[in-house]
């Protein structure tokens, strides 16, 4: 028996994302990540899982926001919506989640982050390598996110 994800989200190396994937899980391992439509037998599972981000087990996600403004710059060019947005749009964060960084975010964002419990980690020895500001500590914890270092 085998279990289909269609047409699910899915991030692949680096942090590109790829649309419209079907996933196959066979004996508790995924054993095939494509475009093409996968055949399935009786027995099997199928879901839609159209735009949804597959996440394994009971853990936490966790995702890298911005730390530098390119980065934030980028988001926003590519997929037209702030880096917060974004993992939200594709599920991420209807389960428990952790947000690195999250130096370029606005009250909008913080706004979102508390509304989805997205605790926030926040990494001052990174942001100074980077030459990145630090993020707005004290606005998270005014706007009731969860913040750590």
């Amino acid at each position: 028996m085998c279990v289909v994800l269609m047409n699910v989200v899915v991030v692949t190396e680096g942090t590109s994302i790829a649309e419209n994937v079907n996933l196959q899980i066979t004996d508790t391992r995924i054993s095939s990540i494509t475009k093409e439509d996968l055949s399935t037998t009786e027995g099997d599972v199928s879901i839609n899982g159209t735009g949804r981000l597959p996440i394994p087990g009971l853990i936490n996600a966790h995702t890298y926001l911005p730390e530098t403004l390119s980065k934030a710059k980028r988001c926003r060019e590519q997929k037209g919506v702030a880096s917060v947005e974004h993992p939200d749009r594709i599920g991420a964060f209807s389960v428990p989640a952790l947000a690195a960084h999250c130096v370029y975010v606005n009250s909008g964002d913080m706004w979102l982050l508390a509304d989805k419990k997205v605790r926030v980690v926040h990494c001052p020895k990174s942001n100074a390598k980077l030459a990145s500001e630090n993020s707005l500590v004290s606005m998270m914890l005014e706007n009731t996110v969860t913040v750590a270092l």
